[in-house]
C-alpha cells in the first residue's frame, strides 16, 4: 500500500519576497514521505501514531494523508453510505411486497441485528473493517433479507386458515427453517476457502468471507428468535 505523507506550508510563513501579494490563507504542499507499506491491519495507525510523537510542526504547518491510503478511505465513506441506502431500499421494497410495517421491520431489524455479528467476527478473526468487508456488510443485508421473506412469507396463509399469530409462527418456522438453514450453509460453505486464505490472491477477499461467514451465522439465530418477536410486536391485531 502506498502511504503517502504531504506537510502543507502557509504562503506566509515560507517568507519569499515574489509572493508578498499571495494571499494568508494560501497552501504550498510539499511532498515529504512516501512509503510502500505491506498490507496489514493497523498499518496506518501505526504510521499516524509515529508521525504524531516523531514529528513536531511549527505553527501554519499541517500534515495531509494520501496515496492509496486517502482513496481507500473516501471508498469508506462512500461504502458506508452505500450501506445505509441499501436498508432504507430493502425496507422500501418489503413494505410495497407486503403491503404493512410488520413484515418490513421484523425483517429489516434481523438484518441490522445480523451486522453486529459481522463485527463480532471480524473481532474474533482480528481483522479490520475495511472496504473490502463493508461490501460483505452490504451482501449481509440483502441475503438476510431474503431470509426473512422466506420465513415470513407463509405466516399470512397461515392466518387466513385461522391459525392464530402464534401457531401460524411456529408452523412457517417449521416449514421454512430448511430452505433457510440449507441456503446459508451453501453460502458459507462457498466462502470458506476465502475466509481461510487458500490460493494465490485470495488475502484481498479474505475480509468479505468472514463478513459473510460471521454474519449468516448469526442470521440463522436472529430468523428464529428475533425476526418472529419484532413482528409479534409489531403486528396490529385485525379489528
Amino acid at each position: 500500500m502506498l502511504f503517502h505523507v504531504r506537510i502543507n506550508l502557509r504562503q506566509d510563513t515560507i517568507g519569499s519576497t515574489h509572493h508578498a501579494a499571495a494571499k494568508d490563507d494560501a497552501l504550498r504542499p510539499i511532498d515529504v514521505y512516501k512509503a510502500h507499506c505491506a498490507y496489514g491491519p493497523h498499518v496506518d495507525a501505526m504510521i499516524k501514531n509515529l508521525l504524531s510523537k516523531e514529528v513536531k510542526l511549527p505553527p501554519g504547518m499541517t500534515i495531509e494523508y494520501g496515496g492509496l491510503y486517502q482513496e481507500q478511505q473516501s471508498s469508506f465513506r462512500e461504502l458506508v453510505i452505500s450501506l445505509v441506502l441499501a436498508i432504507v431500499l430493502v425496507f422500501l421494497t418489503l413494505l410495497i411486497e407486503f403491503r404493512s410495517f410488520a413484515h418490513p421491520i421484523a425483517i429489516v431489524t434481523g438484518a441490522v441485528l445480523a451486522l453486529g455479528g459481522v463485527l463480532l467476527g471480524l473481532f474474533i478473526t482480528q481483522t479490520t473493517l475495511n472496504v473490502v468487508s463493508l461490501m460483505g456488510m452490504i451482501m449481509i443485508v440483502g441475503i438476510v433479507a431474503k431470509n426473512g421473506i422466506l420465513m415470513l412469507d407463509a405466516v399470512e396463509d397461515h392466518l387466513a386458515a385461522g391459525d392464530t399469530v402464534r401457531e401460524a409462527l411456529l408452523r412457517s418456522g417449521r416449514r421454512r427453517f430448511r430452505p433457510v438453514l440449507m441456503t446459508s450453509l451453501a453460502a458459507m460453505l462457498g466462502m470458506l476457502p476465502l475466509a481461510l486464505a487458500l490460493g494465490a490472491g485470495s488475502e484481498l477477499l479474505q475480509p468479505l468471507a468472514i463478513a459473510v461467514i460471521s454474519g449468516l451465522a448469526v442470521a440463522l439465530l436472529l430468523s428464529l428468535v428475533v425476526t418472529p418477536t419484532v413482528y409479534t410486536l409489531v403486528r396490529r391485531k385485525p379489528s
